[in-house]
């Protein structure tokens, strides 16, 4: 989803459109829910993605893996 396709701020994201923000396939984003991982919200049996809380959410996880980065230990 482009920039000038992005939905407005706060809007609620089906499966393939939270994927497709976050540059991951449809099935990462069913294993995430199932794991727990992912914020999301259910409509009867549809999941729903926060658009604003998946950016914040993906902010978060870069800046774990940075650290995890900078914290791995080399065995020499």
């Amino acid at each position: 989803m482009s920039e000038d396709q992005q939905k407005p701020s706060g809007s609620l994201l089906n499966v393939t459109e939270a994927a497709a923000l976050l540059s991951v396939k449809p099935r990462t984003i069913y294993a995430w829910v199932a794991e727990r991982r992912i914020p999301y919200r259910k409509a009867g049996r549809l999941l729903r993605f926060d658009q604003t809380e998946l950016l914040a959410w993906s902010e978060v996880q870069a800046e774990a893996d940075q650290t995890k980065d900078r914290l791995r230990v080399v065995n020499w």
